[in-house]
C-alpha cells in the first residue's frame, strides 16, 4: 500500500471517519512500520492538542465584530477629506514652506551671482595696480653726501 493511502487513513481514523475492517488494516500496517507510527503519533498529538485549544464563542461575536468595523470605517474614512481642519492647516503649511523655500534659494544664488562678479572686479583691480605700479619710472634719490642711487618700485 503506498504511503499517501496510509496517511490518509491515519487522518480518516483521528477524524473517526475509518470503517472497522480498515482500521484493522491500519493498525496492521503501524505495527510494521515505525515510521507510520511516528506519523500517527504525532498526528494525534496535534489532533488532541486542537480539540484541547477550541474554545466557545457567543453566537453574536460575529454579528457584534463587523457593526465595530463599519462604525470605524464610517468614522475614519481612508479617502482625503478637505474637511477636516488639520488637512487644511498642513497642506498650507506644506505649501508656505515650499514657496518660502524657493525665495530663500533664489536670495541665495543671487548673492552668490553678485559675489562672482565683486570677485571678478577685485582680481581686475588687482591686476589693474599691479601694472600701474610697475610702470611708474625709477625715482633718483640724493643723500646729503651727493651720492646718487636709483630705486625701482617693487611691490
Amino acid at each position: 500500500m503506498d504511503e499517501n493511502r496510509i496517511k490518509e487513513m491515519v487522518q480518516m481514523f483521528l477524524d473517526d471517519e475509518l470503517d472497522k475492517k480498515s482500521e484493522a488494516l491500519l493498525f496492521a500496517i503501524l505495527s510494521e512500520s515505525e515510521k507510520h507510527r511516528s506519523y500517527f503519533k504525532g498526528l494525534s498529538m496535534l489532533s488532541i492538542a486542537t480539540r484541547n485549544s477550541v474554545e466557545e464563542f457567543p453566537e453574536h461575536l460575529d454579528s457584534t465584530i463587523l457593526e465595530k468595523v463599519a462604525q470605524r470605517e464610517q468614522k475614519n474614512p481612508q479617502s482625503i477629506s478637505f474637511g477636516n481642519f488639520k488637512t487644511w492647516f498642513r497642506a498650507a503649511a506644506i505649501i508656505i514652506l515650499m514657496a518660502l523655500s524657493s525665495y530663500l534659494f533664489i536670495v541665495n544664488s543671487n548673492y552668490q551671482s553678485r559675489l562672482d562678479h565683486t570677485s571678478q572686479k577685485l582680481a581686475s583691480q588687482e591686476r589693474l595696480i599691479q601694472l600701474v605700479l610697475n610702470s611708474l619710472p625709477p625715482a633718483d634719490v640724493y643723500s646729503d653726501q651727493n651720492i646718487k642711487k636709483t630705486t625701482n618700485s617693487n611691490l
